[in-house]
């Protein structure tokens, strides 16, 4: 049931969690954050260097001008990518043991996870969660969070290098800046649902697959073949259509994205047609705000586009972060004297779901201290469910289990019963 699932944590807490796992790491991060301005300063020069070799053309004046374009561009592309080597590196040196410590820590508090909560949500959603959304977390680390910084630097450097250059044609370019708006908050109000419910069926399909595995003996034997196939079907359907649909919302959204910079583009070629006529600025000033303007075309759309691998790994890192603030059991207290005394099951029944016949029914056993007992019985006559009821694995439906004097708490019985499998 989707209710037994393990919880995924509030975005609050997800940005607390992730806050903790590079706060340690600022020094690289400072770093990279400088280096990639730097390197977002160095990629403004080529378009102003043009702008002012149209100026000299026009002048009569081009040669030196076009000397000084080409070496002043060459210097400029060695200074960014060697400033963006600097920021990639740094960013590694942050970004991966962060992502260590993430797979660290969610994998020990899923072995520290009460067995019976394990039960209720199922091994494959817990297998999905270290397994898929760490890897999508990953994925978003190495591969979207340098895009992204790099997209964001240009972006704001290059309205400030367009307001440089004339603030009225920087003006005409932000006149695109609503439909952007526009196209991302219509993508976030669509993708939002689309992203929580591709990892809930991620998680239920793995978890069809992995009962089938599992027990495949059991279903055999019943001959539940076909109505398991049919399960694990319907939920792959799942996942797969709403996939599909991901895929459409995003073509509809890069649409949109394209006819923002249409309009931008547009605005800024007939403001500085207007600015020219008048004398007002000069068409190598148009050409470099135009040039800058195009410049964005990428880095824009990288952050817009980018949204669907950071909406993936940031649902990733929610699940990740709901395991890994789960509650631990308490610890014993110390000192406390292991319980003695016989293993009673008394009136134990247990149901798997409310609506399901019951695995186990009124169940009365005794096993002494020190005593060896084997339970035999055909393929789903419920030996583990007696036993995971006995180790306090799941918890009974009706009855008790007990040990010596009276019942226990469920982390106690767990400490003095254990499942060999």
């Amino acid at each position: 049931m989707r209710s037994q699932l393990l919880p995924t944590a509030t975005a609050r807490d997800t940005g607390s969690f992730a806050w903790s796992l590079v706060r340690d790491r600022r020094l690289p991060l400072a770093v990279t954050v400088l280096a990639f301005v730097g390197a977002g300063l160095a990629g403004l020069v080529p378009p102003w260097l043009i702008g002012r070799l149209v100026d000299a053309v026009r002048a009569g004046t081009g040669e030196h001008a076009a000397v000084v374009a080409a070496v002043g561009t060459g210097i400029s592309a060695v200074i960014g990518g060697l400033l963006t080597w600097v920021a990639m590196s740094a960013l590694a040196s942050f970004s991966e043991p962060a992502l260590a410590a993430t797979r660290e820590e969610v994998f020990e508090q899923a072995l520290a996870l009460d067995a019976s909560r394990v039960e209720e949500a199922g091994a494959g959603d817990l297998l999905s969660r270290v397994g898929d959304d760490v890897q999508s977390v990953s994925e978003a680390l190495v591969d979207v969070v340098p895009v992204l910084a790099q997209s964001a630097v240009a972006v704001v450097l290059t309205v400030v290098g367009l307001v440089a250059i004339d603030w009225r044609l920087a003006l005409a370019g932000l006149v695109t800046a609503p439909f952007y708006y526009a196209s991302l908050r219509w993508y976030l109000r669509h993708s939002s649902a689309f992203y929580a419910e591709q990892r809930i069926a991620q998680g239920e399909r793995a978890q069809a697959v992995l009962d089938g595995v599992q027990e495949s003996r059991t279903i055999r034997a019943f001959g539940w073949s076909a109505a398991h196939l049919s399960l694990i079907d319907t939920a792959s359907d799942r996942a797969r259509r709403i996939s599909l649909d991901v895929f459409g919302m995003l073509t509809r959204f890069f649409g949109r994205n394209n006819r923002a910079e249409y309009i931008g583009l547009a605005c800024i070629l007939g403001a500085g047609f207007a600015l020219v006529r008048s004398d007002l600025t000069t068409v190598g000033a148009v050409t470099a705000a135009a040039l800058l303007f195009h410049r964005l075309f990428n880095p824009i759309g990288a952050l817009l586009g980018l949204f669907d691998d950071l909406q993936a790994g940031v649902a990733a890192l929610a699940r990740l972060a709901g395991v890994a603030l789960l509650p631990r059991p308490a610890a014993d207290p110390a000192g406390a004297a292991p319980a003695a005394g016989d293993l009673r099951l008394a009136g134990v029944t247990f149901r798997y779901d409310a609506t399901a016949a019951p695995a186990v029914v009124d169940v009365d056993l005794t096993i002494p201290a020190g005593r060896r007992v084997a339970v035999v019985g055909r393929t789903g006559a419920g030996k583990t469910t007696l036993g995971a009821l006995a180790a306090g694995v799941l918890r009974p439906t009706g009855g008790c289990v007990s040990i010596g004097d009276g019942p226990l708490p469920e982390q106690r019985l767990r400490e003095e019963v254990v499942i060999v499998s």
